[in-house]
C-alpha cells in the first residue's frame, strides 16, 4: 500500500495541526518571551512588523513541537510550555499576545489556568484546542474563553482564529 500525501502551499495551510509541512528553514525561531513583563492589559498588541507573541500550552511533546514550528513559519513568536506551571513562568518572562492550550494539562487544570490569566490579563485572547469530549462542556461554561477549537484542527484554522482574536483586541 502507496502512502499518498496532500498537496498543500508553503504555508501549511489546511494541513491538519502537527502534520509534516514545508520548512522555510531548519531551525525555526521559537522564543522565551520578553523580559519586560505583561503589559497592563495583559497584552501588548502586536504592530504590523512586530510578530505577535504566542503562548502555546500543550502536554503531548511532539505536538507541542510541531505547533511551534507552523506558527513560527507563519510569522509568530512561539514560547512553548508543557503545563500550568511552564505556562505561570512563561507569563512572568514575558508578554503575550495570544495563549493556545489544551484542556488536559499534567500539573493542574486548564480551567484554573484559564480564570487566573482572565483575571490577571484581562484582554488576553484564551483560545482552548482540546480532543476531550470533557472539555467541549468545560468551554461551554467559560465565557474568559476566546474560542474553542476542538481538534483535530488545522494550522489554517487556528491562525485564522488568531488573525480575529488580534483584530478585535488591538481596536
Amino acid at each position: 500500500m502507496a502512502l499518498s500525501f496532500p498537496r498543500t502551499p508553503a504555508t501549511g495551510d489546511d494541513m491538519p495541526v502537527g502534520s509534516l509541512s514545508p520548512r522555510t528553514s531548519a531551525t525555526p525561531e521559537v522564543t522565551s518571551g520578553h523580559p519586560t513583563g505583561v503589559g497592563a492589559r495583559g497584552v501588548a498588541l502586536a504592530r504590523a512588523s512586530t510578530p505577535a507573541r504566542l503562548l502555546v500550552i500543550e502536554q503531548d511533546p511532539a505536538l507541542r513541537q510541531m505547533l511551534s514550528w507552523d506558527f513560527a513559519d507563519l510569522g509568530y513568536r512561539v514560547t512553548e510550555a508543557w503545563g500550568v506551571q511552564a505556562a505561570r513562568q512563561a507569563i512572568e518572562q514575558g508578554e503575550f499576545d495570544l495563549v493556545l492550550l489544551e484542556f488536559t494539562l499534567p500539573d493542574g487544570a486548564a480551567v484554573g489556568l484559564i480564570r487566573e490569566l482572565s483575571s490577571r490579563f484581562p484582554g488576553l485572547p484564551l483560545i482552548m484546542n482540546s480532543g476531550r469530549p470533557e472539555a467541549v462542556l468545560a468551554a461551554e461554561g467559560m465565557p474568559e474563553l476566546f474560542a474553542f477549537v476542538p481538534k483535530p484542527s488545522t494550522t489554517r484554522t487556528l491562525h485564522r482564529l488568531f488573525q480575529r482574536a488580534l483584530a478585535r483586541f488591538s481596536s
